[in-house]
């Protein structure tokens, strides 16, 4: 008996009414081992707890005996392990424009793709962006024009925030748009919160020359 359930495999029969416990067909005596495959889903409880999985298996069987063939002898041996869960509290976030040459005026969309790299949930994610203008989409809340919040992300979740940016004098005489997102969450722990920041990414884009601008 494991807290893992076992899994179809060689040489034995997982039981249908109890996947905790499998049947090996037939044990030879030449010492031929028989393995049996078990997985375990680790949770997001486990991983918020610091949990250590201990799994215990074992294993029994009934060995006739010659001496008295209808009391067969039962024999038994059992091992058990101890594995460490980890917390990671990783973010991704990547920030991208189909615009690669802009006039003064001209108005640059931005997508900002955030994704919860880690094992845990989050909640509460503040998205950044100060050189851009937050505008409405699907998955999170315009706080104000440089802010937007995504109220849950589970493991994996991936959301996209849009932003716009008007080119201004400034950008065409600095040749380039500088701009940068940074997303800060709180994930569920049991104790206290844990806050996480990604680092912040850049998108620079080649603007109309400046030379050709002031020559205008």
């Amino acid at each position: 008996e494991t807290i893992a359930s076992f899994v179809a495999g060689e040489g034995y029969t997982v039981d249908a009414a109890d996947a905790k416990k499998a049947i090996i067909d037939e044990l030879a005596v030449d010492g031929t081992p028989v393995i049996l495959k078990a997985t375990y889903t680790v949770t997001e409880a486990d991983v918020l707890g610091y949990a250590t999985i201990h799994n215990y298996v074992k294993a029994e069987a009934e060995v006739p005996d010659p001496n008295d063939p209808n009391k067969p002898k039962t024999t038994e041996d059992d091992d058990e392990t101890d594995d460490k869960t980890s917390f990671e509290a990783t973010l991704s976030v990547k920030k991208e424009s189909a615009v690669t040459e802009a006039e003064l005026n001209d108005t640059i969309a931005f997508t900002i793709t955030v994704t919860n790299t880690g094992n845990v949930t989050y909640e509460n994610v503040i998205v950044t962006d100060e050189n851009a203008t937050i505008v409405a989409g699907k998955g999170y809340e315009v706080i104000d024009a440089h802010h937007a919040k995504i109220a849950e992300m589970t493991v994996g979740a991936e959301v996209s925030v849009k932003a716009e940016h008007v080119v201004t004098e400034t950008d065409i005489l600095a040749g380039e748009v500088y701009n940068a997102a940074l997303a800060k969450a709180e994930s569920r722990k049991a104790a206290g919160e844990l806050y996480c920041d990604c680092p912040a990414c850049t998108l620079a884009l080649d603007i109309l020359d400046k030379k050709e601008y002031l020559n205008k």
